[in-house]
């Protein structure tokens, strides 16, 4: 109920979700690549498609998902 902030207020806060997305994102998923366990047991899901396809982006294993796709899109909400 609470009235939405100024127009640079909220671009900033849009602008800080965007960067934060990216930042998280790009570290869990390097890691999901350089640590062969989590390589292993979480990520090669992600690449049984050979072919670029739009759904092999979502295709992961939920741990996966939630760490490298949740986390990071609601992470700076939650902030």
């Amino acid at each position: 109920a609470a009235p939405l902030g100024s127009v640079p207020g909220l671009f900033a806060w849009f602008l800080g979700a965007a960067l934060f997305n990216e930042l998280l994102f790009y570290l869990v998923h390097r890691c999901f690549h350089e640590v062969p366990w989590l390589y292993a047991r979480f990520h090669k899901k992600h690449h049984q498609y050979v072919g670029t396809v739009g759904f092999a982006a979502e295709h992961a294993h939920p741990v996966e998902h939630l760490l490298a796709n949740d986390l990071p899109t609601a992470g700076f909400c939650l902030a």
